[in-house]
């Protein structure tokens, strides 16, 4: 029996540290029931965590030298200080860690040998490491000397810590060579840390509102980052006198900002200092337009509505629109010149020819607008106006007209050299290479006629650069059809443009033959493809690569990731991450942090890194390891340095999406509480600075932490306060942002004015929970001229009084008086955005239809009820039938308008629609909306299976029928051949089925798509089939589902699996515990009540295991490790007693 124990014991360490190499033992004992030992596992980390001596601090072998034994000594091991002040030179500090390099240098005898090392490349660790470095040299920096600031790396000084930037002696900013020292510095320094000098340079500079011009073209010309850090208060004190002569630099220092929610509020705040001086907008010229640069994109719809001639006749001011300004910006300036450009009673040919040069706003024109262009003047403007950030609305009412024309009359008058092509498959490649800005205007059909592939080969650097971003899924993929016809590397790299289009296998087949060289190649002309694609390319690295870094030997440099990009990293499994080296591993993790990684890759890092070895760890050390930290557990998060904590919890703070933490409110609010003692900010009031530090972590905390606030430091906070936060559900967001409406209603509203425009701008979504008395106190045109675009971006329901009281107030200022909506220009409408549908049904009947007709895009957005949409309908395609209820007529509509029909197509009877499905744009246009009953849905399928059966079926339009797909039946998706299934699996994914029968069908089809080995299919093909995945398995027994096919899926497949699936895992009951436990903490969240009632005690107990990542988990293992130790407890008490 003490045999038994001993065995006991043993195989208690074995399933807890080794799962799969021992089996779990039942032992009959005597008269005592049947004893099974739960399998707790454990993944096995390079060298396992029970292992004495990892994670602690241990000599590096004496036959280390150079780098290799400086960086085993960083984050590992104890140091011979002389030898790593021999070893340590110049020329290695790019291949030394950071933490390595801490322990290095020893003296600022060294330190300054060490300098002509750093570069602007060095990572910012290194720079980090050299900054702290000259403070523990020198002491603080408010005791340094002048000779010593300027010996400072400009980097280096980018590095230092608020508190440390405060005590810069304010002399040195009476120094030109200081100023200009830390302008360059300030190109790499936050808001905050901009800021926090700012009080130095009023020290020495004066009070703001006292400089002169003199003072503000000295501080442009040094160190113009210095607006950046100025609050928006700060910026309404200087005088308009002081700025007059330097209005374009002011607006190049502001368009520099790093925060762009700052910059937009300093803008607004520098364009009514302009105003003071120059008077309304309505009387500016041109000059004034042009000077104010980027400035331009805070003027606000009513302002650029009221723009004149004078103004807009500058061709310098034009050409700059393109980049500048917003689509609705753009869209007001066209309706403001419609009317000029069309050459009517009113026309003017000088603005007609300068309108050419701003091709978003020629665009932008309403349909009935560019109807009216005649053919000749088509061409004028077509090829001249490229712009590859075109709506595809635009694009589509743009090349209607053109082919209406037809291609030779607008190729002849574009003015560009043509070789007489008449149609679209007789392009050249120099005429596809001039209306690549304008692709997604032309139908898929015609898409195809082109000769791509040569064009791409004759001009592929320009054709990526150039081609249009609104290209819809269905011509991304008709274009790579043609460009990877003959798969070659160079392919690759020709379609970075159309990228995001390219599947799993695409990839397979396109990179056969790959080398490292060549992912690089593809990677650096900007391709970028989608995460199931991903997984194609990690493949192809880790076979170049000959490991799957489990031996660090093999493992060529810490620089892999940056060197491989994003298409590889963010196609790792789980195993990979795993393995990582431990030598390292803060670069590693440093590198994938910027990559858009999963909560499982992230949680297998984060294990990675004990107590011990984050103990040293830099504030620009944690600071580079992003979401990485989000993962660590507790007992690693408070072994971090006191200033490394403080950025920690910065760390938190600026994701919006805490990954793994997303419906664990309770541990985000201690976890909040924890970042107040980081930050230093306990048992003080909370300043702006604490605000950011703490980003959306602030929303965790007790609403007497910001009631407590000063009234300039709530309102530096408003934009972060209002962030959208993480996981929450529409009720607990609605609750969390009233009650910072009402806050900040309540506390910075003026008795007078009310509350300040730029307050409500910071505002955001929260505008939407605003009192009543908020807009009573807009009592004036101006004061609402100044928020109204705010309001309407909100994207407020249409059902709340916000959005009712802004409609209402539009009507009072944007109808020349008339209260009547058929006064209100078309941007105005436009910009109520989803506060149209709180018009009521007499503003909707009072609406023009050519206003509704040009608008067609944003009212199919704005979500109106079946019955406005209805009379919308009615207005744009009314029927003429005597003494019948009148109906629609779509068949008078444009292939375009219906296109971006919208929400509003669910109003119109599939009938009317037939003679619209022979195409397939329109197809994925229509089907894209989740607004169709199921009648509707069936209606459309058998209206597109009379054409031809769902068999034959090209693959464009079988991933174009989107949520019309639930309507196919099960011989629909059996007469599927394995190809057309593989191509538009991704398509067929993205939706729910609500057909029990219809799952199963789907789950045999991938079965006969990629084969009934589930366990050999790529993680890529996984991710690819989306809901698909959980249908695996599926068949009517009463248990659902099949075991044997449901639990060959592997961990690492499990791994890719996207959150947003879970729900819909209908095989989930099916999963072992060992497959249930392999979900992340963010999948296991997501997981159903429901789903969850169908699970045993033993499933349950996995799922809550896995649910509690990364806290269960994570760090040395200590969990996994307590568990097992407590089996070898329990086993030898058994044995002394037997």
């Amino acid at each position: 029996m003490r045999t038994l124990a001993v065995i006991l014991a043993i195989c208690a360490v074995a399933n807890g540290q080794f799962p799969g190499i021992f089996p779990t033992i039942k032992l009959p004992i005597g008269g005592f029931p049947t004893i099974k030992l739960p399998t707790v596992k454990f993944e096995i980390p390079t060298v396992p965590s029970f292992i004495p001596g990892y994670g602690k601090k241990k000599d590096c072998p004496k036959t280390l030298s150079g780098v290799n034994y400086i960086n085993c000594c960083g984050p590992q091991g104890t140091c011979d200080a002389t030898k790593i002040g021999k070893d340590l030179t110049p020329d290695k500090l790019g291949q030394v860690s950071c933490s390595a390099l801490g322990k290095g240098i020893s003296s600022q005898g060294q330190l300054k040998k060490l300098i002509p090392g750093l570069t602007s490349k060095s990572s910012p660790c290194l720079t980090s490491v050299i900054a702290q470095s000259f403070l523990k040299f020198n002491g603080a920096i408010s005791k340094w000397n002048q000779s010593l600031f300027d010996s400072l790396p400009d980097d280096a000084l980018s590095s230092f810590d608020i508190s440390s930037l405060k005590g810069i002696p304010s002399s040195f900013f009476k120094s030109k060579s200081s100023l200009k020292k830390l302008g360059r510095s300030m190109r790499k320094m936050t808001t905050g840390q901009i800021s926090s000098m700012l009080p130095g340079l009023k020290s020495a500079l004066g009070s703001i509102h006292t400089w002169n011009d003199t003072t503000v073209k000295n501080l442009l010309t040094s160190a113009p980052s210095y607006l950046c850090g100025m609050s928006t208060t700060d910026a309404s004190q200087l005088n308009a006198s002081a700025i007059a002569g330097s209005i374009s630099q002011v607006a190049s220092a502001v368009r520099g900002c790093s925060s762009i929610a700052h910059a937009k509020n300093l803008a607004r705040s520098f364009i009514k200092t302009i105003i003071k001086l120059q008077g309304d907008v309505a009387g500016w010229n041109g000059t004034v337009l042009n000077n104010l640069a980027a400035l331009k994109s805070q003027l606000t719809v009513p302002q650029l509505l009221s723009l004149t001639e004078a103004a807009l006749s500058d061709p310098k001011t034009l050409m700059k629109y393109d980049t500048i300004l917003s689509a609705t910006q753009k869209q007001a300036i066209a309706d403001a010149l419609g009317d000029l450009v069309l050459g009517n009673a009113t026309g003017n040919a000088t603005i007609a020819n300068l309108l050419i040069r701003i091709s978003t706003v020629l665009t932008s024109l309403p349909s009935s607008s560019i109807d009216k262009l005649n053919c000749t003047d088509v061409g004028s403007y077509l090829l001249k106006s490229a712009s590859k950030d075109i709506s595809a609305q635009s694009l589509q009412r743009v090349m209607q007209r053109a082919k209406a024309c037809g291609y030779d009359t607008v190729m002849s008058t574009s003015g560009a050299t043509f070789s007489g092509a008449m149609t679209a498959s007789s392009f050249t490649s120099d005429d596809i290479t001039s209306m690549a800005p304008y692709l997604a205007g032309f139908s898929t059909p015609d898409i195809d006629m082109m000769d791509l592939k040569s064009a791409f080969q004759a001009s592929s650097s320009t054709l990526n650069t150039q081609i249009s971003g609104a290209l819809s899924k269905v011509q991304g993929r008709k274009v790579l059809s043609k460009v990877l016809t003959g798969a070659s590397r160079l392919d690759l790299e020709d379609a970075s443009s159309v990228g995001k289009f390219l599947t799993a296998k695409d990839i397979s087949e396109a990179a056969k033959g790959f080398t490292l060289d060549d992912i690089k190649d593809a990677t650096e002309d900007g391709l970028s493809v989608a995460k199931d694609a991903s997984s194609e390319f990690a493949k192809i690295a880790l076979k170049n690569l000959g490991t799957n870094f489990a031996d660090a030997e093999k493992f060529p440099s810490n620089t892999i990731f940056s060197d491989l990009g994003h298409n590889v990293v963010r196609g790792f499994n789980r195993t990979t991450f795993r393995n990582l080296p431990l030598n390292g591993l803060d670069g590693f993790a440093s590198s994938a942090s910027k990559y858009a990684l999963t909560a499982g890759q992230t949680i297998e890092m984060a294990k990675r890194f004990s107590s011990d070895f984050v103990s040293s760890f830099t504030e620009q050390t944690v600071r580079g390891l992003g979401p990485v930290v989000l993962q660590w557990n507790s007992s690693v998060l408070d072994a971090l340095p006191t200033a490394a904590k403080a950025q920690a919890a910065r760390n938190f703070g600026q994701y919006k999406k805490l990954i793994g933490f997303a419906g664990r409110k309770s541990n985000i609010e201690a976890l909040a509480m924890k970042a107040l003692q980081w930050l230093n900010a306990t048992g003080r009031t909370l300043t702006n600075g604490d605000i950011q530090g703490l980003g959306t972590l602030v929303h965790f905390l007790k609403s007497s932490y910001l009631e407590a606030m000063n009234s300039v430091d709530l309102e530096a906070s408003v934009n972060q306060l209002s962030e959208s936060s993480l996981g929450e559900t529409a009720e607990d967001a609605k609750s969390r942002l009233t009650g910072i409406a009402q806050l900040v209603h309540r506390k910075l509203k003026d008795s007078s004015s009310g509350l300040k425009a730029d307050v409500v701008k910071s505002l955001g979504q929260a505008t939407c929970y605003l009192p009543d008395s908020f807009f009573s106190s807009l009592t004036t045109k101006a004061k609402f001229d100044d928020v109204f675009e705010t309001l309407g971006s909100a994207g407020c329901t249409a059902v709340s009084t916000s959005s009712k009281m802004l409609v209402s107030k539009a009507k009072q200022f944007y109808t020349a008086g008339s209260n009547n909506v058929s006064k209100m220009p078309r941007q105005i409408l436009r910009t109520l955005n989803k506060s149209l549908p709180a018009m009521s049904s007499a503003d909707i009947a009072a609406l023009p239809t050519s206003v509704v007709k040009d608008s067609l895009e944003n009212f199919g957005k704005a979500g109106f009820s079946l019955a406005q949409a209805k009379m919308l309908v009615n207005k744009i395609a009314p029927g003429t039938a005597a003494g019948r209820r009148r109906r629609a007529i779509i068949s008078t509509l444009s292939w375009s308008d219906v296109n971006n029909l919208g929400s509003l197509a669910c109003a119109v009877a599939s009938s009317q629609l037939a003679s619209f499905l022979s195409s397939v744009d329109t197809v994925c246009s229509l089907s894209k909306e989740d607004c169709y009953t199921d009648a509707q849905k069936s209606s459309y399928i058998t209206m597109l299976k009379t054409t031809s059966d769902v068999s034959k079926w090209s693959t464009d339009l079988l991933s174009c029928v989107g949520n019309w797909a639930t309507a196919l039946s099960a011989s629909d998706i059996t007469s599927l051949s394995t190809s057309t299934f593989r191509t538009a699996a991704n398509s067929l994914g993205a939706l729910s089925y609500p057909s029990p029968s219809l799952r199963i069908v789907l789950g045999d089809a991938a079965r006969r798509a990629y084969g009934s080995a589930i366990s050999t299919w790529s993680e890529g093909t996984i991710a690819a089939l989306g809901n698909i995945t959980g249908y695996l398995g599926l068949d009517t027994s009463s248990a659902g589902c099949n075991s044997d096919t449901v639990q060959m899926l592997t961990a690492d497949q499990i791994g890719v699996i996207d959150p947003s699936v879970i729900p819909n895992m209908h095989n989930l009951r099916c999963m072992t515990a060992d497959q249930l436990k392999a979900l992340d903490g963010e999948q296991a969240r997501a997981v159903t009540s429901a789903q969850t009632s169908t699970l045993s005690s033993s499933q349950q107990q996995a799922l809550s295991a896995a649910s509690c990542e990364p806290n269960c988990q994570g760090g040395s293992g200590a969990a996994v490790h307590t568990a097992a130790m407590f089996l070898v407890a329990a086993a030898a008490i058994f044995a002394m007693l037997v």
